[in-house]
Order: structure tokens, then sequence, then C-alpha cells
């Protein structure tokens, strides 16, 4: 049964570290749309994450993380032009594509690389903190709209959830801008807040 719970209630954290750490499925708000997360090192619930999304196994999911530092347990590679548009856009709608460690399971990304980003949003960041980095991806059945609150994401996922964790803000609503720094320079994948302009003059500045 799906339980639901508010941000504003204090044990809510509390709760949706105890469920992520069981290896169930959370929804939750993010800075860009409602997401549903596990544990990314939970291979089995990450599995299901699939499934409930319909999402096609060959689909990477992207990691959500706390802390910049975060990255190196993620990554084989943090160079410094990635490091730059972190440290330049994070917390924020900026997804980096790097170099995937050998600690990510395959089920999460199941090329070369995986999608790392820092959401800002109070609530999520200090889940990440206390929970460590996520697979995460768009609370939707997989091709669908993403949803952009908590009944939306009920309404597409239903009894697939173990938990929803219920915002009164609504999220931006504009997916993340996905950049490809497995290359150099790094490629802009998928335009979105962080424009490409924006990008370039961030990474001049570490020339």
């Amino acid at each position: 049964m799906t339980q639901t719970i508010s941000t504003s209630d204090e044990t809510s954290l509390a709760k949706a570290v105890s469920a992520l750490k069981r290896g169930k499925l959370v929804a939750f708000p993010t800075d860009t749309v409602y997401g549903i997360g596990a544990q990314y090192c939970n291979t089995r619930a990450v599995r299901r994450l699939y499934v409930v999304k319909a999402r096609p196994l060959a689909k990477a999911i992207p990691v959500l993380v706390g802390a910049i530092s975060d990255v190196e347990e993620l990554t084989a590679s943090f160079p410094a032009a990635p490091r730059a548009l972190a440290e330049t856009f994070w917390p924020g709608a900026l997804t980096l594509v790097l170099e995937r460690s050998m600690k990510v399971p395959a089920v999460v990304a199941p090329g070369s690389t995986v999608a790392v980003r820092m959401p800002s949003h109070s609530w999520l960041l200090e889940l990440l903190r206390r929970v460590g980095p996520l697979a995460v991806s768009s609370a939707n059945r997989s091709g669908q709209p993403a949803a952009l609150s908590a009944g939306a994401a009920r309404a597409a996922l239903g009894g697939g959830l173990d938990l929803i964790v219920v915002d009164g803000a609504v999220p931006g609503g504009q997916p993340s801008t996905i950049a490809d720094c497995s290359v150099h320079p790094p490629v802009v994948l998928r335009e979105g807040p962080v424009t490409a302009p924006q990008l370039r003059a961030a990474l001049r500045e570490t020339v």
C-alpha cells in the first residue's frame, strides 16, 4: 500500500531514508519534475524502478547526489571541465554525463558513462545527504509526460510506489540540461534551463 507524507512533516526525511534503505521506491519533488528514486547501489530496487516505469533496460537512469564530493564515488574520472560546470551550476538543472565507475551497477548505467546531477531542492538535498546517491527517473510511465505533482505521480505509477512525498511547491517543469562531459569539449545532449552559452562561458573560465 502506497503511503503519503508531506515535506512539512518533521518525520518525512527519516521515513524516506528508512524506505530507501529497505529497498523501497519513493516518489518525491525535485527542482525540475517529480522523481522516483531508489538507492543506486541496490540493484533489486533499481530493477523494480524500471519495471514500474516500463522503462527499457537499455536506458540509463541518472544518479542524484547531495554534494559534489559524491561524484568521486560514481565516476572513474572527474576532470577540470565538468568539475568547473558542477561548481558553477550545482545545485541546479544541469546533468553531467561522465565516465562510469565500476562501482555503479550496470542496471543503473549499462554503458560506459553515468549521468549525475545535484538538484536545487532543499528537502531532497537533505535526503541525499542522509541516504547517499540515488538512482532517480521522472515519476511517470516511460514515454509519457513527466509528473509535476504528487497526484500526477500517483496517477501514473499507482501501487508501484511505496512512499509519495508531497510538497506544496510546484517543480520547475523543465527537465535539466544534459552535457556529455565524457568527450572533450563537452557536448550538449539536451537543452534545458542551463543554456549552451552559459556552459561555454563557464568552461572558458577554466582555461
